[in-house]
């Protein structure tokens, strides 16, 4: 990988476009992360989204009277849901009821 990156960036650099040279550049600085990446796909966006839900939690009960109650409200709200999947239709059924 480290390769093809390289080859890459030579080429940006072999054009002598300005852009291309940038570019070539931030391959070069950021060729470590890269390739970590690619042997380690791991991310941030799931501490991200729950950051991102305790600041809009934080903001909505603004003044609440203890930080015990933020607290379970945080934990209530990063709980899986449960997928409620209301009961089929009797319509749908193979063997209608008899009458």
């Amino acid at each position: 990988m480290r390769e093809l990156i390289g080859h890459a960036a030579g080429i940006c650099h072999g054009t002598g476009g300005r852009h291309f040279a940038w570019f070539a550049r931030l391959l070069e600085s950021h060729m470590d992360g890269i390739c970590a990446h690619a042997l380690h796909p791991v991310t941030s966006g799931k501490v991200e989204g729950a950051n991102s839900m305790i600041k809009t939690l934080r903001r909505k009960h603004y003044g609440l009277p203890d930080d015990e109650y933020l607290f379970l409200r945080i934990m209530d709200a990063s709980r899986k849901k449960q997928r409620w999947q209301p009961p089929p239709h009797p319509s749908t059924h193979k063997n209608p009821p008899r009458a």
